[in-house]
């Protein structure tokens, strides 16, 4: 490797210099015998190294055993501080390839926010501590499309095979929950245990819209014709927090399973 524009020397030169500098009290034969070579070679090395940086004398050769002349001793300071910075450069270079460092851009939809996705944090900074994450909450829709202009790096969302199969993404499913109906607690079904999706055949919803939401949206309307009824639905909400405040209290019973995937 190649330092500087005029001063063509390798970084094995500054090596041998520093190996030299720091035995001052050594031969350079002593030197020499620990670094396992000739002692003719490591000369012509620190000669060389002279050379390259413009007959600059980085030691007084008249004295026994070897000094730094006052260049040196400055010429040693920098160099310590270009290998130290190169073996950084390197660490940091091996720590990226790995995953270890840089910056993850995490898009969310707000129901996986109250599910999945903090115990996905708490693990990924556990095991990624020098990764710096980016949450970014969106809709479904804008999730699928921050995926494909890279925008954002993973997309936390709820997904079931009605989805698109040809939006050309890597999905992965991570943890199956429950689907759930949500009534005022004064509804007349709220009391009951259990709810059959044809007694809400007249029933009112309140869903995403359909093409911020498709996964969720698509799954309801599916399930309620295959009962044999279309779903009524009387009002759209983007975000899930938003469906669930028409109400000010809520009684929950599981109907069926879905799947939040990345």
């Amino acid at each position: 490797m190649a330092l500087g524009r005029e001063h063509n020397f390798e970084l094995q030169h500054l090596r041998y210099f520093i190996a030299v500098a720091e035995k001052e009290n050594c031969s350079i034969s002593e030197v020499a015998e620990e670094l396992h070579m000739a002692q003719s070679n490591l000369s012509q090395q620190i000669k060389d190294l002279e050379k390259k940086l413009g007959n600059v004398t980085l030691f007084e050769r008249k004295k026994h055993p070897l000094r730094l002349t006052v260049a040196g001793l400055e010429f040693l300071k920098e160099a310590r501080l270009i290998l130290a910075q190169v073996d950084r450069a390197i660490e940091t270079a091996t720590l990226a390839s790995q995953g270890q460092i840089g910056r993850l851009i995490v898009g969310f939809n707000s129901s996986v926010s109250n599910s999945v996705l903090p115990d996905i944090l708490i693990a990924f900074r556990t095991r990624f501590p020098l990764v710096k994450l980016v949450l970014q909450e969106r809709t479904a829709y804008s999730l699928i499309k921050g995926l494909e202009t890279q925008q954002i790096d993973i997309g936390l969302m709820h997904w079931s095979a009605l989805n698109r199969q040809d939006i050309g993404l890597c999905v992965e499913p991570i943890k199956e929950e429950s689907l759930v109906l949500v009534l005022p607690s004064s509804h007349p079904l709220a009391a009951q245990t259990e709810i059959s999706l044809q007694s809400l055949a007249n029933e009112s919803f309140i869903l995403p819209p359909s093409h911020l939401s498709y996964s969720l949206y698509q799954q309801i309307v599916s399930l309620c014709q295959q009962i044999g009824f279309v779903p009524k639905v009387t009002q759209e909400a983007t975000l899930m927090l938003t469906i669930l405040r028409w109400y000010w209290s809520v009684a929950v019973v599981k109907t069926s399973t879905d799947k939040a995937s990345f």
